[in-house]
């Protein structure tokens, strides 16, 4: 097998093609960037050898043609919007699968209606498929199948800020000239733009700062909580479409932080509003960003409400082993191109992937083991 890799100088990218070069059916690598110059670079750092091919991700017609007698376009370029749009255009031309990490709702509902164009080659195209979303949707999913009624699903993330680095740092190499991650731009776009939620079986977008909710995680912690511009609320529906309501929700420690990006209108200009945003947390005292020292890194779970027999049940799914959002979408990639039961045409991950032998071939494509169960499933009364 042939694979295409876009984005291959992102972070996600740093970890994903050293992955690929291990997956026993991958024959060869095609790595392709804006720049060759920086595209070898990378290769050079990473130690890997592969093919290098000039395509810009936001022009279907180059990656065609860096796609030529490829399998597979793996899709791991920023601007969450355009990419997945432009990228699976440039797959579906060339005949191949495709794979990507993107988070945009508008672009997942523009594939979404290309499903029969990818069906009719006979393509599998899997959008969204690393860890939120993606593992997040299955998880949710597979909750979902435990009760016998479904009436909700919740999919709920907390995370210090501090996990996408040192805003001071961060804030030092912007002002020297530095890229804005695509990583940082999209976890504002969670809080900025505007979110989509299922309530009452109707699909709705609303305003993140004002629809806060409280959760509680199944560790008793509770959180103050913001539906997220994310797509969950657009695939889930997908494979459970018996439920009534859907939303994905994400936490910020602090919380001053997610209601200071929450403050900022729905069109800001994303790489604008991250410069802004780290600058000011580059004033802050560390400490006031510091967590405390019992807070978990990450709290990353999913939640169906409805009935068992007849009685109000609550089924959490949460995941019981470490994975990466690269090992996720090397997998769903591998799978799209490689395993004929994955459903062909625009599907995403919830609705081609069972979370838990997933997560198995996960770890296998990372080469970790799994102590115990991949997703822990606790059941309680309403």
């Amino acid at each position: 097998m042939r694979v295409l890799v876009l984005g291959s100088t992102g972070r996600v990218a740093g970890m994903a093609i050293p992955l690929l070069a291990t997956v026993a059916s991958v024959d060869d690598i095609v790595v392709a960037g804006r720049d060759r110059d920086r595209v070898a670079q990378r290769l050079a750092e990473l130690g890997i050898s592969a093919q290098i091919a000039q395509a810009d991700a936001t022009d279907a017609s180059e990656v065609a043609a860096a796609a030529t007698d490829c399998d597979l376009v793996m899709n791991l370029a920023g601007l969450d919007n355009i990419t997945p749009l432009s990228a699976a255009a440039g797959a579906l031309r060339a005949g191949c699968h495709y794979v990507d990490i993107g988070a945009s709702p508008t672009a997942m509902r523009e594939l979404l209606g290309q499903s029969a164009a990818f069906a009719a080659a006979g393509l599998s195209c899997v959008p969204s498929a690393g860890t939120a979303p993606g593992v997040s949707g299955m998880l949710g999913t597979h909750a979902a199948s435990l009760l016998d009624e479904c009436d909700r699903i919740t999919i709920n993330l907390g995370v210090p800020f501090l996990r996408w680095g040192d805003p001071a740092e961060i804030h030092a190499g912007l002002r020297d000239g530095a890229a804005v991650l695509q990583t940082h731009a999209a976890v504002l776009a969670w809080f900025v733009r505007p979110a989509p939620v299922v309530r009452g079986g109707q699909l709705a977008f609303v305003r993140p700062g004002d629809n806060v909710v409280a959760a509680t995680a199944p560790d008793g912690r509770s959180y103050e909580m913001m539906p997220i511009h994310s797509t969950e609320a657009l695939t889930v529906p997908l494979a459970v479409p018996r439920t009534t309501g859907v939303e994905s929700r994400c936490a910020l420690w602090p919380n001053e932080i997610m209601e200071m990006i929450a403050g900022h209108p729905a069109d800001a200009d994303l790489e604008e509003l991250t410069r802004t945003v780290f600058a000011e947390l580059a004033t802050w005292e560390p400490q006031r960003l510091q967590p405390p020292p019992d807070f978990p890194e990450v709290v990353f779970w999913a939640q169906a409400d409805g009935r068992i027999e007849g009685h109000e049940r609550s089924v959490r799914c949460t995941r019981n082993t470490a994975f990466t959002t690269a090992g996720a979408v090397v997998t769903a990639g591998i799978l799209a191109a490689t395993d004929p039961t994955t459903p062909r045409g625009v599907h995403p991950s919830e609705v081609c992937f069972d979370v838990v032998s997933f997560l198995q071939r996960v770890a296998e494509t990372e080469h970790t083991s799994i102590d115990g169960p991949p997703v822990t499933v606790t059941i309680t009364d309403q």
